[in-house]
């Protein structure tokens, strides 16, 4: 039926609702999640498709929060026509829909149903609707990820990461972030040009992915910076996994584009308070991420504890900015707790 990469199509079978002299097809389409836009297009022919994150489920949606098995759809009979069921498979999270905790239900044509973190629209559509939503669904997944990176773009931040904080406050689990950014990445722009800067990004985007879990979220932040979103993840974790990243950045290899060109990250580590606006959130990893600049790059550093960041005549701490040391005069990457003001020169 579709040749398009964000349109899954279970199997060509028969379609067995009508509607006047229109055959219609159930469908789910991913509107929140890791997989926002794919399209799933059911095969009426089935009686049961399998949604979860295992390679071989019918409906895959790889993100930690969904079970491998998560729910069974029953496609079946129901007042003489085509229905559609949704069964819970004693999965870990539970299927919501329309909102409400459920372990079995029918389901009507705009139903949102919630797999974790995961939120899926169902509805029948004509062949007709199908060709506009995959074409829509293109458009919506290609708006989400950045261009030269394939990582998802900064609108991540503001439409999908406060679901994202929803869900792991109603688990009770951990989030943190980090931010990082290139380092010298102007002075390889100037010296070599745009174009292999854009090359530097892409493999460091590369390696940033490849470094995180599934359940994990990398988000190209503007520039060389990105951020990343570490679900259940408390400090601990979450400084590990930026080491990871550091040293793969590190190990770049860049002599089939510039002979002796090597590339460094400077990262900021913040764990998530309870309650903490997204924002708040983000500019504590911010602000240490600029304490590695200052103190001599490629490094992780802890974000101040959102519990502490008060103005430093409340909290005792100088306002004076650390200074800005020469690499020469810095020891070995290390994790501290505080962070600092961003440096004011262009890095």
């Amino acid at each position: 039926m579709s040749e398009d990469p964000h349109t899954q199509v279970i199997k060509e079978g028969r379609r067995q609702r009508r509607r006047g002299d229109q055959v219609r097809t159930p469908t789910f389409t991913v509107v929140e999640g890791p997989s926002i836009g794919v399209l799933y297009v059911l095969d009426s022919s089935r009686r049961a498709h399998r949604i979860g994150r295992a390679e071989d489920a019918d409906l895959r949606i790889n993100t930690a929060s969904v079970s491998r098995c998560h729910a069974i759809v029953v496609v079946a009979s129901r007042g003489g026509e085509q229905a559609v069921r949704i069964d819970d498979n004693k999965s870990t999270n539970g299927i919501k829909v329309n909102g409400r905790r459920v372990e079995s239900l029918w389901l009507d044509s705009g139903d949102k149903v919630r797999l974790g973190d995961s939120l899926l629209r169902f509805q029948w559509m004509t062949d007709e609707e199908i060709r506009f939503a995959s074409g829509l669904s293109t458009r919506l997944a290609a708006a989400a990820r950045d261009p030269l990176t394939g990582l998802l773009s900064r609108a991540f931040v503001t439409d999908r990461l406060p679901g994202v904080v929803h869900v792991a406050e109603q688990r009770g689990q951990p989030l943190s972030c980090v931010m990082l950014d290139l380092d010298h990445f102007k002075n390889i722009n100037d010296t070599h040009g745009h174009l292999v800067g854009d090359v530097v990004i892409r493999r460091a985007a590369r390696a940033v992915a490849d470094t995180l879990r599934g359940s994990d979220f990398s988000v190209r932040y503007g520039g060389e910076e990105f951020l990343l979103v570490l679900v259940d993840a408390a400090i601990e974790p979450a400084v590990d996994a930026a080491q990871r990243t550091r040293a793969a950045i590190a190990a770049i290899d860049l002599e089939d584009v510039v002979p002796g060109l090597t590339v460094t990250a400077s990262q900021g580590v913040a764990l998530r308070a309870a309650g903490e606006p997204v924002d708040d959130w983000i500019a504590r990893a911010d602000a240490a991420l600029y304490t590695a600049k200052h103190l001599g790059r490629d490094q992780v550093q802890l974000a101040v504890p959102a519990e502490d960041s008060r103005p430093p005549e409340v909290a005792g701490e100088s306002t004076q900015s650390a200074p800005v040391l020469e690499e020469d005069d810095v020891g070995p990457p290390t994790t501290l707790e505080h962070g600092a003001p961003r440096p004011s020169d262009e890095d």
